[in-house]
């Protein structure tokens, strides 16, 4: 009976899952209450998967890749990344599933997508396309990279550790990376042909309202220590980098024009126009300042303590037809313009020159008591806050320290993973790489959730003895076609199981009757443990796995994305194992 009831809420939460009738969170967690309720499970097992050290691992790992973007770190990446593919989306694609995947090798996978997504993010608004066209295929370069060592994935030392007890050798090394590589390759061929395809696409206007992508106006100032003295405007990519387009120059009080062979020089002042939060990040850059970016009133005030926020100059303002300079902007209010906003129409001039018009958006910066007397200032209509978090740069040192030593450890098993990544978060949040409040907004909570209420099914499975059954059947149904059909119907079957399944316990339940079926043949059953250890990492199909529940959101996709796209690279991996396995790991 509690078999059947498996089966069956098993069945329910799949429908649920790709009619996306409910939130696939909301779809997990009554699929836990249906396991528990029904008796299937205990209180106890039903609520294990909160305590689950995969859970306890993927929110260490949130934090770690917060204080990584806190410093400054993944913005680096994100600009090796832009100079390296330029503004060619194919080329981009590329370089990010080869950068995904070698990095992925030899450390987690969820990690190596969580650090690499803001970045991501940002290059794709620069090169004007949807960040759908990229998350997906970042998560899939990392899985890919997972599959080249036995540190890439957990599921592969997982096998590893089970081999002794059947009088076999563990896997070394780089025991994977003639399938691995391999794998990766061809993983990275069908997504850039016919993979990408598939995904989503937003148009410009939807991708544009939301993120919000008005264009303001500001002026960045190149200080004496800046990298960028004696480069050519064109050598300092201010439109791939920092997403910025450059409308002048003003040298010693003269205006030049933004040439691309210009040479620039200490104290030059750029006129710059992009989004509001790269022209925020400028302020964390290398070498740049925004020009007003010092009050002469309240000096003493930390950046920290500073206010930000966007004030549009209402119908009756007093200030309409008069500029900065002459209304003494920063006398007068103890605070600073960063930037000026004019829906269509375009910018040209020097921020204290502009003649305000109805309707500007300003963006002002300057202490909370300065910022709360201009709430009440009625020459302007409203004053909403910017989220914005100084990049702690003097901390990035830090910051990829731990990240590394948290990588060794993990990556030579020398902790338990959730251990390491509880023990780098503390040491993230005191090395003051990100504060507390800001390593728990950075945890993604309904991912969490997801994971943790999906994890109790596959105990079910086990419990029931729901998954042997399976297992037989399958052994049965292939049978006749010799040991290949019997290692190909576990690839499928693993790959099915997997989806509800922890990777790992997947592995851990599916290997075991796998090598016994090898035993059986006379066949090497070396090669159904590798091939089984592929199978169970093959979480494409289903964002239900940490590595494609991250993009889940962020890439606006739908439960059908990844059955269409992940399906499709599922059966190349399998046809690609099948075909390698046998080269390396002979039947017989």
């Amino acid at each position: 009976m509690q078999i059947t009831i498996v089966f069956v809420v098993l069945l329910i939460a799949v429908a649920l899952f790709v009619t996306e009738v409910l939130p696939i969170d909301l779809v997990a967690m009554l699929m836990l209450l249906g396991l528990a309720l029904t008796g299937v499970l205990t209180p106890a097992e039903a609520l294990s998967g909160f305590s689950d050290p995969a859970v306890i691992t993927i929110a260490g790992f949130f934090v770690i890749s917060a204080a990584l973007f806190n410093t400054g770190v993944v913005e680096a990446i994100g600009r090796r990344l832009y100079l390296v593919s330029g503004s060619s989306k194919t080329q981009f694609l590329i370089v990010l599933m080869l950068t995904a995947a070698a990095i992925a090798s030899f450390m987690s996978n969820v990690v190596t997508t969580a650090v690499l997504m803001p970045a991501v993010i940002g290059i794709a608004r620069r090169i004007k396309h949807p960040a759908s066209q990229f998350l997906m295929p970042l998560s899939f370069g990392a899985v890919l990279g997972g599959k080249c060592t036995l540190v890439g994935s957990a599921t592969n030392l997982a096998v590893s550790g089970l081999l002794p007890k059947y009088n076999l050798p563990p896997f070394t090394l780089f025991e994977f990376a003639p399938l691995g590589i391999p794998l990766a390759v061809a993983g990275i061929i069908y997504m850039v042909v016919l993979g990408v395809r598939l995904l989503p696409e937003h148009d410009v206007s939807e991708f544009t309202e939301e993120y919000q992508l008005k264009e303001y106006v500001t002026e960045v100032v190149i200080r004496a220590d800046s990298p960028l003295i004696e480069k050519t405007l064109g050598e300092t990519h201010f439109r791939g980098v920092y997403d910025l387009q450059v409308l002048g120059i003003v040298r010693e009080g003269e205006r030049m024009l933004p040439h691309r062979d210009a040479k620039l020089q200490a104290g030059d002042v750029l006129l710059v126009k992009g989004k509001l939060e790269q022209i925020l990040s400028i302020k964390d850059a290398q070498g740049l300042d925004i020009k007003s970016d010092k009050t002469p009133q309240e000096t003493d005030v930390s950046p920290e303590e500073t206010v930000i926020v966007e004030a549009i100059l209402s119908p009756n303002s007093a200030f309409a037809g008069r500029t900065l300079k002459r209304i003494r902007f920063a006398t007068r209010y103890g605070a600073d313009v960063l930037a000026i906003y004019r829906h269509r129409q375009a910018l040209h001039e020097k921020l204290s020159d502009i003649r305000l018009n109805f309707g500007d958006v300003l963006v002002i910066q300057g202490s909370p008591r300065r910022i709360n007397s201009l709430r009440e200032d009625p020459n302007f209509l409203t004053l909403d806050d910017v989220e914005h978090t100084p990049l702690r740069k003097k901390r990035a040192a830090w910051a990829v320290a731990i990240f590394l030593l948290a990588a060794i450890v993990a990556g030579l098993n020398l902790k338990p993973i959730a251990l390491v990544a509880l023990a780098a978060a503390a040491g993230m949040i005191l090395a003051r790489c990100i504060s507390i409040r800001d390593a728990y907004a950075k945890i993604a909570w309904s991912a969490i959730v997801l994971i943790a209420a999906s994890i109790p099914m596959g105990l079910a499975m086990e419990k029931t003895g729901a998954a042997r059954i399976l297992a037989h059947y399958v052994t049965q149904f292939f049978s006749f076609g010799g040991p290949m059909f019997i290692l190909g119907g576990f690839f499928v079957f693993t790959v099915l199981l997997t989806q509800p399944m922890a990777n790992a316990a997947c592995a851990l339940l599916i290997t075991p009757i796998a090598i016994n079926v090898a035993n059986q043949l006379q066949v090497n059953p070396r090669a159904f443990a590798v091939t089984i250890s592929i199978a169970a990492s093959c979480t494409f199909p289903t964002p239900l796995e940490p590595v494609t529940a991250i993009v889940y959101g962020p890439g606006k996709y739908h439960f059908a994305d990844y059955v269409r796209v992940g399906g499709l690279l599922t059966l190349v991996i399998m046809i690609v194992t099948l075909v390698v396995v046998p080269i390396f790991w002979p039947l017989r």
